[in-house]
């Protein structure tokens, strides 16, 4: 299922002269996830656990592997990683909300920053596993969401932000431009952002549009 997307990207990039990899994970069985789900928050949603036991521990896309590329493509997504950012990832968000709600002036309505940090406990970070701390997260509707570490508890505009409506949406859609990362990667071109994210061609590379 979800191979499909990147073999399709990879044979678009070859016919314009880049030089795309993918990087087959780990081989991963469902006592593997089994194992992860008991040490974390919530159990891993059913469309994120098809992925790991279709492309593996720490499968890769690199959309451009020569020496010269600037192109950044789908980072390795491993079972540890997930487990480290799935472990008390509700608690980490009560302490980011609990700190605004203290401060002598809030930024933001406090009744508003407890109902979204309840929605926020759960919610399953599954993407850029890379450092900084700002994930891609599942929300409970399977809804792709971006957690701003720090920042997201002061601004509320950017609450309703959604990248796609679920972990496939996000694969099918983020395939028609061959998974080349715009800007430097997923987390800091969703900075500051609200509303629907609009899936238009101008903001990728206009060459690595497949149709």
């Amino acid at each position: 299922m979800f191979s499909s997307y990147f073999a399709a990207a990879s044979d678009h990039l070859h016919k314009i002269g880049w030089n795309p990899l993918i990087i087959p994970g780990e081989l991963v069985a469902e006592r593997d996830i089994e194992t992860v789900d008991r040490s974390t928050d919530h159990r891993m949603p059913s469309e994120l656990r098809r992925f790991y036991l279709e492309l593996g521990d720490a499968f890769r896309f690199e959309p451009d592997d020569s020496p010269n590329s600037t192109v950044s493509g789908w980072a390795p997504m491993r079972l540890s990683d997930h487990a480290i950012h799935n472990r008390g990832f509700s608690e980490q968000i009560e302490e980011e909300a609990s700190r605004e709600i203290g401060k002598p002036l809030p930024r933001v309505d406090t009744k508003l920053l407890r109902e979204e940090a309840e929605r926020r406990k759960r919610w399953v970070p599954f993407y850029d596993f890379t450092g900084g701390g700002d994930l891609l997260c599942l929300d409970e509707l399977g809804r792709i969401r971006f957690y701003e570490a720090l920042y997201w508890s002061a601004t509320m505009d950017t609450w309703s932000f959604v990248l796609a409506e679920s972990f496939t949406d996000f694969v099918e859609s983020w395939s028609r431009y061959c998974f080349v990362t715009p800007g430097s990667s997923w987390a800091s071109f969703c900075m500051g952002r609200s509303g629907i994210f609009d899936w238009s061609p101008v903001c990728f590379p206009s060459d690595v549009i497949r149709s």
